[in-house]
């Protein structure tokens, strides 16, 4: 047996850490990330819109393909990718090493890597549901199916969403 298997290219390796496939997903990003660099500049180069939507199109893909199975892994392997997308922020913003990380998420409008994986596990995770509540039948066209998946999709988000704050006693 090899120590590793690729499907969908994803890289599983025998004890399913998913270390290859983290570290592989961080250098692609990277690559990504230095044309971004070029692009930025201090006097010159890109603006934060553009430098948003060219990390959005280009660098993020490759920090989250694949992230339902590596949901579970290590926690030091999602800081190698958060780290990609933290000098991102520093880069769009323009900011210094010491600015916290969730001023330049908010001022960017940019969510933390860990709720995009979290959104998206919540997301899989009602596809499966809605397979075992209504399996799908001759009967029922593309568009009612997709209808159905999109309304599971918007009641786990806004599930996800809110939450439930204290009642603060007076």
């Amino acid at each position: 047996m090899k120590d590793q298997q690729i499907y969908l290219w994803v890289t599983f390796d025998k004890r399913m850490t998913l270390k290859q496939h983290i570290t592989s997903a961080e250098a692609k990003a990277r690559r990504e990330l230095n044309i971004m660099m070029k692009l930025a500049g201090t006097k010159w180069g890109a603006n934060e819109k553009i430098l948003k939507s060219v990390y959005q199109g280009n660098v993020r893909p490759h920090l989250e393909y694949g992230s339902s199975p590596w949901m579970t892994a290590v926690k030091s392997h999602h800081q190698t990718l958060d780290k990609v997308q933290n000098q991102t922020l520093r880069i769009i913003t323009g900011a210094m090493k010491s600015t916290q990380i969730k001023s330049m998420e908010d001022i960017t409008n940019i969510p933390p890597l860990r709720k995009r994986r979290e959104c998206k596990a919540m997301i899989h995770a009602g596809h499966q549901i809605s397979v075992f509540i209504r399996p799908p039948n001759e009967y029922q066209t593309e568009t009612t199916l997709i209808r159905q998946t999109q309304k599971i999709q918007l009641y786990i988000r806004d599930k996800s969403i809110t939450k439930k704050t204290p009642r603060s006693s007076t």
